[in-house]
C-alpha cells in the first residue's frame, strides 16, 4: 500500500513512519505518516525496496562541516556545482566509481570528440594531479571538521563532501519504519540478530504483513522478482478471501527452515565466509549491524519454484486462519 494518494513518488512514500496491528481480533493494520495522516487496511504490503535506506556513516563531527555535504542516493534536484572546489568522495561502491570521473573531468574536454563509451574511467582518474587516493582501511576517517575531514594521519580541507556509502540494505528499508505486530512487538527487535522470513514474503508474529522482495528473497533481476512476488502475494490474498480466511503469516518453523536454506546456499560461495567477507549483503557496511546474509543466492528460478510449491500445497509453512 502507499501512504499518499494518486501514485506517490518515492519521496512521498517514504513519509510512512509507523505501522502497527492495534486490533489483533481483526488483524487490521494502522499506518501513520509524519504528517499525522492515518490509514487502516486489512493487508499491509511493503514495497520499500532492497536499497532505499541511505547509509550515512556516523562519523564524528558530521554536523560541523561548513561546506556542502551530499549523499549519492539523495542528490539535490538542482545539482551540485563543483567548479573550482575541493571535493572529498567517501566510498568506492557502484556510485563512487561512476561519479568520480564525472566530477573531476571537465565536461568540455574534447577527448575523441565525445565521451568514450567503454568503461567509466574510474582507475584512470587516480593518475590525475588533482586526485588523491586514501586507503581508509589503513588510515581511517577519524572525524569531519568544519573545513573538511581528518584521517588518522592527515587533514584535508574540502568545500564539498560526497558520501557514496551505499545503503542499509534489505532490513534498513523496514526498520526505519516503526512496524509493530502481535503484542506490539517491533519488527526491528525481532530482526535484531538478523532477518528471518519465509521466502521473503512474511515473518511470524506479523499477520497480513506482505513484503515485496523482502529480506531473504533472491538477489537476481529485481524487476522480474518484483513481478513474480506481487503476483504471488495477490494470489495469496485471493486464496484467503476465497476460503473465508482473514489472517496470513509465516510459520516459525517455515521461516526457520528457509533461513537455514538461505545460509546453506550462501556457504557454498564466498558470501558465506562470515567476518572474513566484508560485503553489504551481510550488513558489513553498517556500524553495529549483525553479520547475517540478507538475500538468497540460489537464483530466481529455484526461488520461484519454491514459491509455487508452497502455494500449490495451500501455502505450506505459512499459518492461515
Amino acid at each position: 500500500m502507499s501512504c499518499a494518494p494518486n501514485g506517490p513518488t518515492a519521496a512521498e512514500a517514504a513519509r510512512c513512519r509507523r505501522a502497527s496491528q492495534a486490533d489483533e481480533d481483526t488483524n487490521l493494520w494502522t499506518v501513520g505518516t509524519d504528517t499525522g495522516e492515518t490509514v487502516t487496511a486489512t493487508y499491509l504490503i511493503t514495497g520499500v525496496g532492497l536499497l532505499s535506506a541511505p547509509n550515512l556513516p556516523p562519523i564524528k563531527g558530521l554536523d560541523t562541516f561548513q561546506g556542502e555535504l551530499v549523499h549519492t542516493a539523495r542528490w539535490p534536484g538542482a545539482g551540485v556545482d563543483f567548479a573550482g572546489k575541493r571535493v572529498g568522495l567517501v566510498g568506492t561502491g557502484s556510485t563512487g566509481i561512476q561519479i568520480l570521473p564525472e566530477l573531476l573531468t571537465p565536461r568540455g574536454y574534447p577527448y575523441g570528440a565525445k565521451r568514450p563509451p567503454a568503461g567509466t574511467g574510474y582507475y584512470e582518474t587516480f593518475n590525475r594531479d588533482n586526485v588523491t587516493l586514501i586507503d581508509v582501511s589503513d588510515d581511517a576517517i577519524e572525524e569531519i571538521t568544519p573545513t573538511g575531514l581528518r584521517t588518522g594521519t592527515r587533514r584535508f580541507d574540502l568545500d564539498v563532501i560526497i558520501f557514496a556509502t551505499g545503503f542499509d540494505a534489505s532490513t534498513g528499508s523496514f526498520t526505519r519504519i516503526d512496524i509493530r505486530g502481535r503484542g506490539g512487538r517491533a519488527l526491528a527487535d525481532k530482526w535484531r540478530d538478523g532477518p528471518v522470513t519465509n521466502l521473503g514474503f512474511s515473518t511470524a508474529g506479523f499477520p497480513n504483513l506482505f513484503m515485496i522482495t523482502g529480506p531473504l528473497s533472491p538477489f537476481a533481476n529485481i524487476p522480474t522478482c518484483i513481478e513474480e512476488t506481487v503476483d504471488w502475494i495477490f494470489d495469496a490474498i485471493s486464496y484467503l478471501r476465497g476460503n473465508g480466511l482473514t489472517s496470513f503469516e509465516a510459520a516459525e518453523s517455515g521461516e526457520r527452515q528457509w533461513a537455514e536454506h538461505v545460509t546453506a546456499v550462501a556457504n557454498m560461495i564466498s558470501a558465506g565466509k562470515g567476518e572474513a567477507v566484508n560485503i553489504w549483503f551481510a550488513g558489513a557496511n553498517i556500524e553495529g549491524k549483525p553479520r547475517a546474509i540478507n538475500v538468497y543466492f540460489g537464483g530466481a528460478n529455484a526461488y520461484f519454484d519454491a514459491c509455487r510449491a508452497a502455494a500449490a500445497k495451500s501455502y505450506e509453512r505459512f499459518v492461515l486462519s
